[in-house]
């Protein structure tokens, strides 16, 4: 078993080291001996709130329609599964990021977007509701007329309106037929609309103007009700910035989107930088980033990642030896051949590692501080992992499919997803969802796209990510072997023998879809302490809390802190049935009275699984 010595600091212990694991050195330490440990540190405050800041990159391409919806309908899923104290960010940007391509005048290359886009692009699939063999019901041939997709379109869009007016939009199958039909529809008109010949396919959305201003960072504290979330609110909102339509460019770049999206030219800094910090308040980006917040990116895609030289717009990843991505008629597929594997050199796309390292990079310069991976999470909603491995054509010819999904469902078809896969693999286990099977870690991860309904993966990802920031302890604290070990050490500075009890959420746990075998730690092998801020403060100010154990005060290891009575707080279940431990105060407003001015740590002995002491 690997033992170490974790730290992490916060009140609430605002830490997963899970799902947001900081790096640290390695010591066998016991743990009323601290020499030697590297400590790992999370600010927050008394209360236990957590500053988290979630990117969204949503593909905005022809076929996205019923995808977007499924993430509009279940937003809610997952962000109820965020603890109410978190104050979160929430930004969106998408997978276009050509500039020059003026059919979707809305989405900008890596630049937060809000304002809805509801106008259908040119997929048929986001037209008329599929007919359950392959195709669609658009009143040829014998087939019924459907036109649900458009008029779920038009619902968005009116809901996202100053003004909601759903009677002004009540068109007739024929009129939505008539716009669908330009510029060919010379001999039909929408009355109060669009005359003979003028009609088309923004015909039938409210005109931008008419939308409520929705800001492009969503905050947790512009949607709460005292202490709570105003969920239905927030959820709307998210609605219509999430409705970023499917009129973008057909060649998607989500990984250098989201690169470009927290780079210091366009976030400017963090929002609450320290004072002297040079900030660039009118950057397009800025007001999303904080310093100390945490970090998490969210991928939602039907195809797979095509970053290449030509997507970058600004010059960090400027590399003039790849060559252009060129279609040679051959329209996206260019982008299967291009991600076949074993042609990292010399394909035109920007190599997978690279776009991690800047990521990282951006990410630290835009916080004004020294990120690693393990500082971030992220997830993604990609199709069936298949790349491409057939030969590459000079030419594709006329409409010639070389290169095939991977899967199809009701929604449609999905695409290989490699590249966000490999992505998400250049950040450490338990960082990154999909998660790799345990017992073969190299099998592909799961590609949520190729599910009906992927709505239980907004779930699965919003509960990894509030369970980080809930103020749950992950790893393993001081193993025993069960209620019948005596072998747990007494409690440092009190002498009150430690006992070994079952970590909640394990062996009868809640997720039986992901069954935990039980586990039991010594409640003696975890403490919290705390430590003043303050360089004018006196010792005497926490000796005089009520909250510390006297003997601790002030000890050589620990000059201006100590540890924290454990009958003032209980050790409880993690959120949504994930094992680990959570703080609990007895008395929340007593204790941020009483140790306001002091940041708090939690200390451990942790364990993992290889045997190893750490």
């Amino acid at each position: 078993m690997k033992r170490r010595l974790g730290i992490l600091m916060g009140a609430g212990v605002a830490l997963s080291l899970s799902a947001f694991q900081m790096g640290c050195n390695s010591h066998p330490v016991s743990l009323s001996t601290s020499a030697g440990v590297v400590e790992v540190q999370e600010k927050t405050n008394i209360a236990g709130t957590e500053e988290l800041d979630i990117l969204w990159v949503i593909d905005n391409s022809g076929s996205m329609c019923q995808e977007q919806k499924i993430l509009r309908d279940n937003f809610r899923t997952f962000i109820e599964e965020l603890d109410n104290n978190i104050e979160f960010h929430i930004g969106v940007t998408t997978t276009d990021m050509n500039p020059t391509y003026t059919l979707e005048p809305v989405a900008m290359p890596g630049l937060l977007q809000s304002t809805p886009q509801p106008v259908i692009g040119f997929d048929r699939t986001c037209w008329y509701a599929p007919d359950g063999q392959g195709g669609v019901l658009d009143g040829d041939e014998g087939r019924a007329l459907d036109v649900t997709p458009i008029r779920d379109a038009i619902a968005a869009a009116i809901a996202c309106m100053t003004t909601p007016d759903p009677a002004s939009y009540n068109f007739t199958d024929a009129q939505i037929q008539c716009a669908l039909a330009a510029p060919e529809n010379d001999d039909c008109s929408i009355p109060g609309v669009c005359g003979l010949g003028e009609c088309d396919k923004p015909s039938l959305f409210p005109d931008p103007s008419e939308y409520r201003q929705i800001p492009k960072v969503l905050r947790a504290q512009d949607y709460r009700v005292g202490s709570v979330i105003d969920y239905e609110r927030l959820a709307a909102d998210f609605a219509c910035m999430s409705l970023v339509g499917t009129r973008g460019y057909g060649i998607e770049t989500g990984l250098i989107a989201a690169v470009e999206a927290v780079s210091p030219v366009n976030t400017g800094g963090p929002v609450n930088a320290p004072e002297g910090t040079t900030v660039d308040t009118s950057a397009p980006n800025h007001g999303f980033l904080r310093q100390d917040a945490r970090f998490a990116a969210i991928f939602v895609t039907d195809e797979n990642d095509c970053s290449h030289e030509g997507s970058r717009q600004i010059t960090e990843l400027g590399d003039p030896t790849r060559p252009p991505l060129v279609l040679n008629g051959c329209s996206d597929q260019v982008c299967d051949f291009a991600a076949k594997p074993g042609t990292e050199a010399t394909s035109p796309l920007i190599p997978i590692a690279t776009l991690g390292e800047q990521f990282i990079a951006n990410l630290s310069a835009s916080k004004g501080r020294e990120l690693g991976p393990a500082d971030v999470f992220a997830a993604s909603i990609h199709g069936t992992y298949g790349p491409y491995t057939g030969d590459i054509p000079d030419d594709c010819g006329k409409d010639e499919v070389f290169a095939f999904p991977t899967c199809a469902t009701v929604n449609g078809t999905a695409e290989s997803g490699d590249r966000y896969e490999g992505f998400l693999r250049t950040l450490p286990v338990g960082q990154f969802f999909p998660e790799p099977l345990e017992n073969s870690p190299d099998t592909p991860l799961q590609g949520f796209m190729c599910q009906a309904d992927f709505s239980p993966a907004l779930q699965e990802i919003g509960a990894r990510i509030g369970r980080a920031q809930a103020g749950c302890v992950n790893e393993s604290v001081m193993p025993c072997d069960g209620p019948e070990d005596t072998s747990c050490p007494a409690f440092p500075y009190t002498g009150v023998p430690g006992q070994c009890v079952q970590m909640p959420n394990t062996g009868d746990q809640s997720l039986p879809e992901r069954p935990v075998p039980a586990a039991y730690y010594c409640t003696s092998g975890i403490q919290v302490r705390a430590r003043l801020t303050n360089p004018l403060s006196t010792i005497d100010t926490i000796a005089n809390s009520g909250y510390c154990l006297p003997d601790s005060v002030g000890e050589a290891s620990f000059p201006r802190g100590c540890v924290v009575d454990d009958s003032k707080f209980v050790w409880d279940a993690c959120p949504s049935g994930f094992p680990g431990l959570k703080l609990l105060w007895n008395d929340e407003q007593e204790a941020t009275n009483a140790l306001a001015g002091t940041e708090l740590q939690v200390r451990y002995n942790s364990v993992s699984s290889d045997g190893t002491e750490e």
